[in-house]
């Protein structure tokens, strides 16, 4: 069959096809029935197959934009042009806009129809007489179109010679050479101040009213220099016009930003999606719009502060599967323990509520999580621990809420209830919404009292109503998804929890791991560790022969509590928890407490080099916090948030039983007083260990005591003759001694050298014979 297609020299087409991108002006047709277009800018002729042009003209990749010389101007004309003028829904300016949209648009087809009517006579001709025969003759079959307007002669031979020819004529044409905006009546060197205001408008912190004031300020003084003096100077309302229209992304984005620019000009993509429960699981931090009181234990008020909540919410069924409140600034410890809550089962909420219409079965294994890009999400942390129990992550894209709608969603729905709470305040930097009293006046909940509120409302309330984002309650659609795709769990949920925390690389030695300044040791785990990963010791970084070795590890600490880390074992897979050097006085104590605690004590000149010294020391730290924070309990100091964290250290299930019994001669009265040795911490006597050495050291010891036994002996018989001595001196008769130097060399002086000398040599002889001393 002949391949014919609807093609013609110097037609001109706008081909947007991948790899042939362009505009392209039609050459010739070869004999194979291929064609020949040459691209308009760059004068490159390219070989387009008959099937790929018929195709591209098919499906309109392949539009033609100039045919016989004449532009078609398919773009010229659009839906615009047919808006109801009459709706009563836009304002005055759009409706007259509309209403001459809508006028140009008769106008436009009824030319259109004279000219189709013109070109399609045997003899036309545009003679005044028997023009204005035809287009009398035409109007009466026009009007029953509704075309009530006739164009006259001269219009008519405008149009004609305008809007293409015979043949070749289009509405498109029609509105690309008719409508257009009128000059400006405003002298050029106005226009030129107007093109300055638009620059000066879009500059970085520059308001409307003060470009303004610049444009009215210029005019005032160019219309005296160019001569026009009377020159009227335009309206605010025209200026504020001008202004306006001239906004694009450029602009924009020079003066608000990039970031805000595309989110204001560039269309959004699709959101995530899940066809599952537990596919993803979007996770977020807020702070709440509610300020709550810290107490003592006398529930004296220590502090008020607003704490931070931590949402995850399921895509597929917009369930809260984890809410958490905490004093503590968004971290990965506040993370983890929400995300620990999204795989357990929520006990505590079917203890008190019960089933509720599923509204308290939120639990499982997720399959991604999407967190926030913020500094407390991102890095190794998050992401190891959660790969370790099979679980991806998928980080949103900064400062974009809309990456995290559903969870975004639900905190504006909180907030609604936050704002109901006596306490409860309008966030955000809108200082206008703010009201007069001060809302921590009003604070009466804790943070416990809140969170019984929280789960109340998300149980009875959210979990069990229609949400209007999947048309269905949040705990109908999982209960529906559960029985259809099942419930995925973790594997092992303790892994979670030796795991939680941030990760760090340490240098494993002999003495323990070191961590910051805070030290952690056991040596049979270390013994271990070094023994198992021996083999993974860089050679160059280690130290002498017979010193420790120097291993590279990964550490797992908890930020909330210091008095242990998890190391792994990479030879093994293992998780080993090493405790601190103070176990008892670090338990419960956050990092950041355990550095104020060290200033604290330097300041204070409480050292501390025992586990009870750095007990008193951070007791007299929690004493001094409860002091600070009731000074003022309104004031931003960290003080109140500092006290509540350590005070957790008291949490719920530490009991303290107090039992009156009768006295008696022992006082016990049958109450258990001590522990099994096995359960205590340096107390009992410490076994004693294997002899090393040998028999070597066995005979070498017998050695040491046979000459301990000797000495003992030897300083014995020194004491008893130095007694008999003293003895015989109180009974001999005073000697009268006679002076004279001849007397004394020989009598007494030689004999106390004699003496002197024969003690020495009876020292030296007992020390040769004691091989044990060191000299």
């Amino acid at each position: 069959m002949p391949r014919i297609i609807d093609v013609a020299e110097g037609d001109e087409y706008s081909i947007v096809e991948p790899g042939l991108e362009g505009h392209y002006k039609f050459i010739r047709m070869n004999n194979n029935k291929s064609m020949v277009l040459r691209e308009v800018e760059t004068n490159d002729e390219r070989v387009v197959s008959y099937d790929q042009f018929a195709l591209m003209r098919g499906r309109g990749s392949a539009r033609r934009i100039v045919r016989d010389g004449v532009a078609t101007n398919t773009d010229a004309f659009g839906p615009f042009h047919l808006l109801d003028g009459d709706d009563p829904k836009v304002g005055i300016k759009e409706r007259k806009r509309r209403q001459q949209m809508r006028k140009q648009m008769t106008r436009a087809r009824t030319l259109y129809y004279y000219m189709r009517r013109f070109d399609s006579q045997p003899a036309p001709s545009t003679y005044a007489p028997k023009l204005r025969r035809f287009l009398k003759d035409t109007s009466d079959e026009a009007h029953k179109y509704g075309f009530d307007w006739m164009p006259s002669t001269n219009v008519m031979r405008i149009a004609l010679r305008t809007h293409g020819k015979p043949g070749n004529r289009n509405l498109g044409n029609i509105f690309a050479n008719s409508y257009r905006h009128k000059k400006s009546h405003w002298p050029d060197w106005v226009d030129k101040l107007m093109q300055e205001t638009v620059i000066y408008y879009w500059r970085p912190n520059v308001r409307m009213d003060t470009a303004e004031s610049y444009f009215i300020d210029l005019f005032n003084e160019r219309r005296n220099t160019h001569g026009v003096p009377d020159l009227k100077i335009p309206g605010r309302s025209t200026i504020r016009g001008w202004l306006n229209k001239s906004e694009t992304k450029e602009l924009f984005a020079a003066k608000w930003g990039k970031r805000n620019a595309h989110k204001r000009f560039v269309g959004t993509v699709e959101s995530i999606k899940a066809v599952r429960p537990l596919e993803y699981v979007m996770i977020d931090h807020t702070k709440t719009d509610l300020w709550l009181r810290i107490t003592d234990a006398a529930g004296n008020v220590v502090g008020i502060r607003r704490a931070y909540l931590v949402y995850a919410i399921d895509v597929y069924s917009h369930m809260v599967l984890g809410a958490y409140l905490t004093f503590e600034e968004p971290s990965v410890h506040s993370l983890m323990k929400c995300i620990k809550e999204v795989s357990r089962p929520k006990t505590e909420l079917e203890e008190e509520f019960g089933e509720a219409k599923g509204a308290t079965d939120g639990w499982g294994k997720v399959g991604t999580y999407i967190i926030d890009n913020g500094l407390e999400g991102i890095g190794v942390s998050l992401q190891t621990v959660l790969e370790a129990v099979g679980i991806d992550v998928i980080f949103a894209a900064l400062r974009t809420p809309e990456h995290k709608a559903h969870v975004e969603r639900m905190f504006g729905a909180t907030n609604g209830l936050w704002h109901q709470l006596p306490g409860g305040a309008q966030g955000g930097k809108d200082k206008r919404k703010l009201s007069e009293d001060d809302a921590r006046d009003a604070a009466v909940y804790t943070l416990p009292q809140a969170m019984r509120k929280l789960c109340r409302y998300i149980v009875t309330c959210y979990h069990v109503e229609k949400s209007s984002g999947i048309g269905i309650a949040p705990a109908r659609k999982w209960s529906l998804g559960l029985r259809k795709f099942g419930r995925p769990t973790v594997d092992d949920v303790n892994t979670l929890d030796r795991i939680l925390g941030k990760y760090k690389r340490c240098l494993l030695t002999t003495h323990g791991i070191r961590v910051f300044v805070e030290r952690f040791h056991d040596t049979y785990e270390v013994t271990a560790l070094i023994a198992d990963m021996i083999s993974f010791e860089k050679k160059r970084e280690g130290r002498g022969l017979g010193q420790t070795a120097t291993i590279w590890v990964s550490v797992f600490y908890d930020p909330m509590d210091c008095s242990f880390v998890n190391v792994l074992n990479e030879a093994t897979g293992a998780l080993v928890r090493l405790s601190n050097v103070f176990p008892d006085s670090t338990q419960g104590l956050a990092w950041s407490l355990a550095k104020e605690l060290r200033h604290f004590a330097e300041e204070e000149n409480l050292a501390y080099h025992s586990d009870e010294e750095r007990a008193r020391a951070r007791r007299a730290l929690f004493d001094h916090l409860e002091q600070t924070g009731k000074e003022d309990p309104k004031s931003s100091s960290r003080a109140s948030r500092k006290y509540h964290a350590e005070s957790l250290t008291l949490a719920a299930g530490n009991q303290v039983i107090e039992a009156e019994v009768l006295p008696s001669a022992s006082g016990l009265n049958g109450i258990a007083t001590t522990l099994p040795v096995s359960l205590r911490r340096d107390h009992g006597l410490a076994p004693k260990g294997d002899v090393r050495g040998g028999k070597k050291a066995l005979d070498a010891a017998a050695r040491t005591r046979e000459k301990k036994k000797a000495e003992k002996q030897r300083l014995q018989e020194m004491a008893e003759r130095a007694a008999t001595e003293e003895a015989d001196l109180s009974v001999r008769k005073p000697i009268i001694e006679i002076t004279g130097p001849e007397n004394q060399s020989v009598e007494s002086g030689d004999a106390t050298n004699a003496g002197t000398v024969t003690d020495i040599q009876s020292y030296m002889a007992r020390r040769a014979a004691d091989r044990s001393r060191r000299y």
